[in-house]
C-alpha cells in the first residue's frame, strides 16, 4: 500500500495492481521453465495426437516463432496462429492457447513435454499466461507483445 501525505495508507490503484499482475507474470514467465530447457527451444503442438506443429517461443527474429508478426505462426492474419482470434487464437478452438479447456503442449527440441500452454491450466505457465491475457483484455495483439517481450526479457511496463 502506498502512503498519503498525512501517513494514511492508500489502496493500490488499479493502474498499480495491473502493473504488478503483469510484473508477477513476466517473472513466472521467466522462471517456470526449467533451466536446463533454456538452451533450448520450446514448441507448440496441437491437434488431436498433439502432431500438428503450432510454433516455437523463440526470437522474433525466428521464421517459426509466436513471436515473428511476419511468420506464420507470430501473424495475427494467419489462420494457424495463435494470434488469429479467428483461427488457432479463437477461445473455441480446443488447440487456442486461450481456450480454458484445451490448449496446445509445450515440448523442447527433443520432445520433452513441459505441460500445457493454455490459460486454463493449472499450472505457473497457464497462470502467467491468464494473468496477460487478463492484463490484455483479450486483445491478442497487445498479449503478443507482452508475452513476446516477457519471453525475451523487454521492460513491458
Amino acid at each position: 500500500m502506498r502512503r498519503a501525505r498525512d501517513g494514511a495508507y492508500l489502496e493500490p490503484t488499479v493502474r498499480m495492481r495491473s502493473k504488478l499482475g503483469l510484473m508477477f507474470a513476466v517473472v513466472i514467465l521467466a522462471v517456470s521453465v526449467p533451466s536446463e530447457v533454456s538452451a533450448q527451444n520450446l514448441h507448440l503442438f496441437g491437434g488431436s495426437g498433439n502432431d500438428e506443429y503450432m510454433g516455437s517461443l523463440t526470437s522474433r527474429y525466428d521464421s517459426d516463432s509466436v513471436c515473428n508478426r511476419y511468420g506464420t505462426f507470430g501473424s495475427r492474419y494467419n489462420s494457424d496462429s495463435i494470434w488469429n482470434r479467428y483461427g488457432k487464437g479463437s477461445r473455441y478452438d480446443t488447440d487456442s492457447p486461450w481456450n480454458r479447456f484445451g490448449g496446445p503442449v509445450l515440448v523442447d527440441d527433443e520432445g520433452n513435454y513441459y505441460g500445457t500452454f493454455s490459460i486454463g491450466a493449472d499450472t505457473e505457465i497457464g497462470r502467467a499466461l491468464r494473468a496477460l491475457y487478463e492484463q490484455a483484455n483479450g486483445d491478442l495483439e497487445e498479449l503478443r507483445d507482452l508475452f513476446c517481450a516477457a519471453i525475451s526479457g523487454q521492460d513491458v511496463g
